[in-house]
């Protein structure tokens, strides 16, 4: 079984703090301040991802693209969060980043698939 961990904190830790931490294969989140520390996928996740991107980038608008993990939606500079599949307006994306939750009134999604669970969780952010 593969387990999230949060790690104890000194101080809130900020997207600059993020982006000191190594390219290891992990997942490296912050919520609210805290480090969300996720192990790489397995297999069985991979292909349920892969099989919804596939049907989303089929489906989507030319105005909208779909992404897949690691993608960052920065909701402020304590909080940067990597999606499993990420659907946003090509307009609301920079070269690192959407810099806000997407705009589902507008299209946006975002999904996340949970390792235990068979189905498929949308968030709304």
């Amino acid at each position: 079984m593969r387990t999230v961990t949060v790690l104890p904190r000194s101080r809130p830790l900020r997207r600059s703090d993020l982006e000191a931490m190594p390219d290891d294969g992990h997942r490296y989140e912050l919520i609210d301040g805290a480090l969300v520390v996720t192990p790489a996928p397995s297999y069985r996740h991979q292909r349920a991802i892969g099989k919804l991107f596939v049907l989303l980038e089929r489906h989507c608008p030319a105005e909208m693209v779909v992404l897949f993990a690691p993608s960052d939606v920065a909701l402020g500079d304590d909080t940067v969060m990597q999606p499993d599949l990420l659907v946003a307006r090509r307009s609301d994306l920079t070269q690192c980043d959407l810099p806000t939750a997407p705009a589902l009134r507008r299209g946006g999604a975002v999904a996340e698939h949970e390792a235990n669970r068979s189905d498929l969780e949308t968030v709304t952010l």
